[in-house]
């Protein structure tokens, strides 16, 4: 095959590849605009004003832009996830109103595509995802819904069973929720993530040992935190679970709660020292003061 002849197959193929792409492109509009008349009608400033489910704790606050909370909007009105093109034909009825509750430009131009919503699905806030793929569906997405917390999972078992339970009688139930947000996520084993949240728990007051019976017992009135998995301690905030065996956690949770309560009497005994050194120099006043007086009297006896 010659030079020419090539060159002439390449251009055949590469109309053909551009009349595939001019049908795709028809077809995709042709769907947009029988989708756009299913979001005629709605109220813009509901739209750009929906939270999301994230907002409602305390992962975040305030803090999608009016793109990201349409995509809520349209997401809740399709029944709970939504497609990229019902996304798009939604954005495109009442881009004018995302556009105008939007402070500064969002980063692109012109109405969002598949490749935008594609970014938008990766993005984190504070480590959760704001969007999630439809578990039946994985063309479609819908909003991340934040789990029930590990921890908190550990003190609603304790609570129910109020005799206490073993270590590995915990682990075992809350096996299927092993990867759940909340403390030491980084530990692999569902195990050793129940033992050192317990270990935990124990040194804050929250459970009790019994060493007896070797079961962990939920102290009385405690009630289930809700607060975000990157809540501890202000005194563990900086400790490296990695590569920590159970063991080697417990005698550093240990070591730094002796730490900080050292830490704390040695400033009650300084101010305790302070007080003592203070009263010690008013009694030697008050002594001096009377021996002056002893002297005067004496002096004018003798006169």
């Amino acid at each position: 095959m010659g030079k020419a002849q090539r060159k002439r197959k390449m251009n055949k193929i590469n109309i053909v590849v551009s009349q595939q792409r001019r049908h795709q492109r028809q077809q995709h509009m042709s769907t947009i605009t029988q989708l756009r008349q299913r979001f005629v009608g709605l109220d813009p400033d509901l739209i750009t004003s929906t939270k999301h489910p994230l907002e409602t704790t305390s992962y975040m606050k305030n803090m999608l832009n009016p793109l990201q909370r349409a995509m809520v909007f349209c997401m809740n009105y399709c029944g709970g996830y939504a497609s990229d093109d019902e996304l798009e034909a939604f954005c495109s009825v009442y881009w004018k109103a995302i556009e105008a509750a939007s402070d500064r430009r969002m980063g692109y131009a012109g109405l969002p595509n598949k490749r935008i919503f594609k970014i938008i699905f990766s993005i984190k806030k504070n480590g959760v995802p704001l969007f999630v793929p439809c578990p039946t569906d994985e063309s479609k997405h819908g909003p991340y819904v934040p789990q029930q917390l590990f921890h908190d999972r550990i003190i609603d078992f304790l609570r129910i069973h109020q005799n206490g339970a073993k270590l590995s009688e915990i682990a075992e139930n809350l096996e299927p929720f092993k990867n759940e947000n909340g403390f030491f996520i980084d530990l692999e084993t569902c195990e050793r993530r129940v033992r050192a949240t317990l270990f935990l728990y124990r040194h804050q007051g929250h459970v009790i040992f019994d060493e007896d019976q070797e079961v962990f017992i939920l102290r009385e009135h405690y009630q289930t935190r809700t607060a975000p998995s990157s809540t501890l301690p202000k005194f563990l905030i900086d400790l490296n679970i990695n590569n920590m065996t159970p063991g080697q956690l417990y005698d550093e949770i240990k070591k730094r709660k002796n730490n900080l309560a050292n830490s704390n009497s040695n400033s009650g005994n300084e101010n305790q020292n302070n007080s003592k050194n203070s009263s010690n120099l008013n009694s030697n006043d008050e002594n001096e003061q009377v021996n002056l007086e002893k002297k005067e009297k004496l002096n004018e006896d003798q006169e």
